[in-house]
């Protein structure tokens, strides 16, 4: 009987040692009953279970295989998928999991004969396919907001939904990355300096300023931004949603020639 509130995890787990392949799955789906573990010798079998079915929430992977080590696994894998990666391994080293994280795990951890050490391993598995799970989540929410959102470090721009995209009058998100946010503002900050200040704020803060989008085409378009900072990819970074107030300026204008006349008189 699954446990109420919390979904259920299915693991693929790959190790060329039988004993060790049952041990995990006997422990890991005792310790939570939330959890499906399906047992794989050959490496292979994952990057053919990733292309045919997307039902995969975890994989679990030694690191010295014959065929195929853990590492160049988690290279394959990565080209094809964001599944959570736990390398889990009794040949470890502080090379081996420098080479493993730059490989995109997302875990690494040491084998123990240990059966309390179960423990430890259905911990980091329900940690990272959660952590995962939300940033999926919070990916789709930004992705379709209706308002323009970008992600910088510095003066790049890492990530750009496609609200902002066509904002920009472009059809490629790898337009937009491509560029600097020198390239979207039209020149009303002066320096680099003084732009890089705008688009950044202290912790758990937020700001909100206006300016002057150039979209690709030379195009002026008077915008709102709102600053605040994030997390993306694992680095400090600024989320920046953008507002198209073309529509509100215009309002904002004829109000204020409706409202002239009255001040003339009133003088």
């Amino acid at each position: 009987m699954r446990s109420r509130g919390r979904k259920h995890i299915k693991i693929l787990h790959i190790d060329d040692e039988v004993n060790q392949l049952d041990f995990t799955k006997m422990f890991l789906e005792e310790i939570d009953e939330d959890v499906e573990v399906e047992s794989h010798l050959d490496p292979e079998d994952a990057l053919k279970i990733l292309n045919e079915s997307n039902s995969v929430d975890c994989i679990i992977s030694d690191y010295k295989m014959l065929s195929m080590d853990g590492i160049r696994l988690a290279e394959k894998v990565r080209e094809k998928s964001t599944v959570p990666f736990i390398l889990y391994t009794g040949h470890g080293s502080e090379e081996i999991a420098e080479r493993a994280f730059e490989a995109g795990i997302d875990d690494y951890l040491r084998k123990e004969i240990d059966p309390s050490h179960y423990q430890v391993l259905a911990k980091r598995v329900r940690h990272n396919v959660e952590k995962h799970r939300a940033e999926q989540l919070y990916r789709k929410v930004v992705e379709e907001s209706h308002e323009g959102i970008i992600i910088s470090k510095g003066s790049s721009i890492l990530y750009t939904n496609r609200a902002f995209t066509e904002l920009y009058g472009v059809n490629s998100k790898d337009q937009v990355l491509k560029l600097d946010l020198e390239d979207l503002m039209a020149d009303q900050f002066g320096d680099s300096r003084n732009l890089l200040d705008k688009f950044t704020c202290e912790d758990d803060t937020s700001k909100i300023f206006e300016a002057n989008l150039k979209t690709v085409h030379g195009e002026i378009i008077p915008i709102e931004v709102s600053i605040s900072k994030t997390t993306f990819k694992g680095e400090e970074t600024y989320l920046c949603i953008v507002r198209d107030i073309n529509r509100r300026k215009e309002i904002q204008e004829r109000f204020n020639l409706v409202l002239k006349p009255e001040k003339v008189a009133r003088s």
